[in-house]
């Protein structure tokens, strides 16, 4: 369990500070396969997953962090936040907007 929050919160910094977003997904798919079961991994999967282009993926990544249930409202605002910018990269600004507003009433 420990490696696996060291090694998301690695990805978490890198992707923060720009560095190779590659770097980011492949530390964020071993702590993943460590602990798949928390949402905070995936998403920070998912963001490094957008971070390299491969959108629909990291949608599917979103959407699965709810398997489990309700996520804590921060975490799900900011979900909704990066499916926004995710459907947005699609083109689909209708997705997009849903999304935008259900962050915005969670962040209230």
């Amino acid at each position: 369990g420990e490696r696996a929050v060291w090694l998301n919160n690695r990805a978490c910094a890198s992707l923060a500070a720009g560095h190779d977003p590659h770097a980011a997904l492949a530390l964020v798919d071993e702590a993943s396969e460590l602990r798949p079961d928390v949402p905070a991994v995936q998403h920070t999967r998912a963001m490094a997953l957008l971070a390299v282009g491969r959108v629909d993926d990291a949608i599917a990544v979103l959407d699965g962090m709810r398997s489990a249930g309700e996520l804590p409202a921060r975490l799900e605002a900011e979900r909704c936040r990066d499916l926004a910018r995710a459907w947005t990269q699609k083109g689909e600004t209708a997705y997009a907007d849903d999304y935008r507003l259900r962050a915005d009433a969670l962040a209230r």
